[in-house]
C-alpha cells in the first residue's frame, strides 16, 4: 500500500474518523501533466480515501469520486460500540465502491531527529525594512545575506554555508516582508509568516538555470510555544513554481501541552506554484491536532498518522494527507496527484482481491 495512494488516510478507527460536509469533494489530477497555467485539470475519478474506521459524509454537494477503503463494513448510524464503514446524510455519495481492508493499516510514523545542538528560542523578526546587517550576528556557520532594496521594501536572500545548517529561535516575516531563504538545512523553534503582502519564498524563485536549487530541510523543535508553525493573516509561504527546491518541514513534538505542530488560518496559504505535492512534503510524529485552510496552490503531502487534522477554508487542496482523524466540513476540495505513488510507495498490508494477494 502506497504511503500516499489516498486523497485523505484516517488511522483512527472510530466513528467519523473522516468527517466531510459542506460540499467536500475528492478527485484527482495528475502533476506531471500540469502546464504551469492556470490550475491542474481535474478528473472526477481516482479520489479514494482510506480510514480504519468511518467515514461520516453530509449534504448534497459533498461527493467522493473514488472508492472508500475500511476494514469495516456496513453503512448506517455508527457508534463506537459497532463501528461501520460509512454513514452518509444529506446526499452526499461515494461514486466508487466499499473496498474492504483484510485488517487495519498501519502507516510508518514519521522519524524525526532533533537538532544538536538545539535551536535557541529567542525572538528573530525579519519585516519589510529588515537589512543584511541587523541580521548579521545571527548569520553563523558562514551563512550569508543579500538584500536588493526596491519600492521601499528589502528582499532579503538568505544562503546557508553548504551543509552547515542555520540555526534560530522563533522566527516572525511579517509586515510586507519579501524574503527568499535557499536550500540547505534550517533549524528554527517556530516559524510565523504573517499579514498581508509579506512572502517567504522557500526555495530560490528565479528560472531554472539561474536559480539555486537542492535539498531544503526546516526542522522546527517547538519548544514553550503554542504554535510552531503559524502562517495567519494572508501570510504565503511559497514553494517556486521552477522545480529547483524540494521542501521537507519536521516538525518536532513539543513540550507545550496546548501546542498547536501546524496552523495555517485567517487568509494564511502555503502555496507550492509546482502543484507537485511531493516536493513539498510535511512530517509531524506527535498527537497534537493541527488546522490547515486550503488555497490556490496548496500542493503537498502531510505524514501526521498520530494527530487530527481540520481542513478550513473551503477551497481547495492538492496532494495527500496521512492523519489520525481528518475533519473537513467546510467543503475544501481534496484533489490527490495520481503521480504520488512513483516517490511514496511502500510494502503495505496485503488486500484480497480476484482470488489473489495483491499489493497497492
Amino acid at each position: 500500500m502506497p504511503t500516499h495512494g489516498y486523497s485523505a488516510f484516517a488511522t483512527a478507527a472510530t466513528c467519523g474518523a473522516i468527517t466531510l460536509q459542506g460540499g467536500a469533494v475528492s478527485d484527482s489530477y495528475d502533476s506531471t501533466t500540469y502546464s504551469g497555467s492556470g490550475t491542474p485539470a481535474i478528473s472526477a475519478a481516482n479520489g479514494d480515501i482510506g480510514t480504519n474506521g468511518n467515514l461520516s459524509e453530509g449534504g448534497s454537494g459533498t461527493v467522493i469520486n473514488g472508492n472508500l477503503y475500511t476494514p469495516r463494513t456496513g453503512v448506517g448510524n455508527c457508534n463506537n460500540g459497532n463501528v461501520d464503514a460509512l454513514t452518509s446524510n444529506g446526499g452526499a455519495t461515494v461514486t466508487g465502491s466499499i473496498i474492504e481492508m483484510p485488517q487495519a493499516w498501519t502507516p510508518p510514523t514519521p522519524t524525526i531527529v532533533l537538532p544538536s545542538p538545539a535551536p535557541p528560542t529567542t525572538a528573530l523578526g525579519i519585516d519589510s525594512s529588515t537589512t543584511c546587517a541587523s541580521l548579521a550576528s545571527s548569520l553563523t556557520g558562514g551563512a550569508t545575506c543579500s538584500v536588493v532594496p526596491s519600492g521601499g521594501v528589502n528582499y532579503l536572500t538568505i544562503q546557508p554555508n553548504g551543509a552547515v545548517p542555520i540555526s534560530w529561535g522563533n522566527v516572525t516575516v511579517s509586515s510586507g516582508a519579501k524574503v527568499t531563504f535557499l536550500p540547505g538545512t534550517y533549524n528554527f523553534n517556530s516559524l510565523t509568516v504573517s499579514q498581508s503582502t509579506t512572502r517567504l519564498n522557500i526555495g530560490d524563485p528565479r528560472p531554472v538555470g539561474t536559480a539555486v536549487g537542492g535539498i531544503f530541510t526546516m526542522t522546527l523543535v517547538g519548544t514553550d510555544v503554542a504554535k510552531t508553525v503559524d502562517v495567519n493573516s494572508s501570510g504565503t509561504l511559497a514553494v517556486p513554481s521552477n522545480r529547483e527546491t524540494s521542501f521537507v518541514m519536521n516538525v518536532a513534538t513539543s513540550n507545550q501541552s496546548n501546542n498547536t505542530p501546524v496552523n495555517v488560518t485567517g487568509g494564511g496559504v502555503f502555496e507550492n506554484q509546482t502543484y507537485d505535492p511531493h516536493l513539498f512534503s510535511i512530517n509531524y510524529a506527535g498527537t497534537k491536532a493541527s488546522s490547515v485552510s486550503g488555497g490556490g496552490a496548496a500542493a503537498f503531502v502531510m505524514n501526521s498518522p498520530n494527530a487530527d487534522l481540520t481542513l478550513t477554508g473551503g477551497s481547495d487542496f492538492y496532494g495527500s494527507l496521512v492523519v489520525k482523524t481528518l475533519k473537513d466540513t467546510g467543503g475544501t476540495k481534496l484533489h490527490y496527484d495520481k503521480n504520488l505513488g512513483s516517490f511514496f510507495g511502500i510494502a503495505g498490508n496485503p488486500l484480497l482481491t480476484s482470488f489473489s494477494w495483491k499489493r497497492f
